[in-house]
């Protein structure tokens, strides 16, 4: 298992207005890992959401854009960090989800991107609040265990602060005030 160390900023620098429900709450205590590992961060349809990291896009999953009822709606995004010591082509390393929002420019599967690019912009649906669905994971041998840095994004928002997170395969964290759902198993995703 390997450990990482990385940059992260908020995906909403401006815009945020309040939290929506973090890792194992609410519609986040089963699923896949970017599921349970999700982070609802309210922000009104419109605002952009920017890249926490540098990366890879891995897949774009553009399967409910355009739907007008809950819960999938928008574009999901997978990316895969680079950086020192992380290589989104290894089978060990972090990724991370976005949904809910529109595709940003030059947001396609291949591209690569980097910390504070526009990814896209919230898009709102009826009866649900507007809200940014963030997941991050480490990868161990191409099975992701969902991390939870709720604490951090919630006391990162509305700022450009930059973060350095340490996490381990299993899914431990250091840095921020991050801290580890130990509900969350291991999944293969290989689409990732």
């Amino acid at each position: 298992m390997g450990t990482f160390t990385f940059d992260i900023s908020n995906p909403f620098p401006s815009g945020y207005t309040g939290p929506h429900g973090g890792p194992g709450e609410d519609g986040h205590a089963s699923g896949r890992w970017y599921e349970t590992a999700g982070n609802d961060l309210g922000a009104n349809p419109g605002t952009r959401v920017h890249a926490v990291f540098d990366g890879r896009v891995s897949k774009v999953d553009r399967t409910h854009i355009g739907s007008t009822t809950g819960p999938a709606y928008g574009a999901g995004i997978f990316v895969r960090a680079s950086g020192p010591g992380l290589n989104p082509s290894a089978g060990d390393g972090i990724g991370c989800y976005y949904t809910h929002l529109t595709l940003g420019s030059g947001i396609t599967e291949g591209a690569m991107i980097t910390r504070g690019q526009v990814m896209g912009e919230i898009v709102a649906v009826s009866d649900i609040p507007s809200h940014l669905h963030f997941a991050i994971g480490v990868r161990t041998n191409e099975n992701y265990v969902g991390v939870n840095i709720y604490e951090t994004l919630k006391a990162t928002a509305n700022t450009s602060d930059v973060t350095t997170l340490t996490v381990s395969g299993g899914g431990g964290v250091s840095g921020g005030s991050a801290t580890t759902p130990d509900e969350h198993e291991p999944l293969v995703l290989p689409e990732n």
